[in-house]
């Protein structure tokens, strides 16, 4: 679930990707 789409989830979940780096 890391590396799922970091290409996708680039400009829509920002936030939401941010979060999931962190914990990650």
């Amino acid at each position: 679930m890391r590396q799922n789409t970091p290409h996708r989830t680039k400009h829509k979940n920002v936030k939401k990707t941010n979060k999931f780096k962190l914990v990650n």
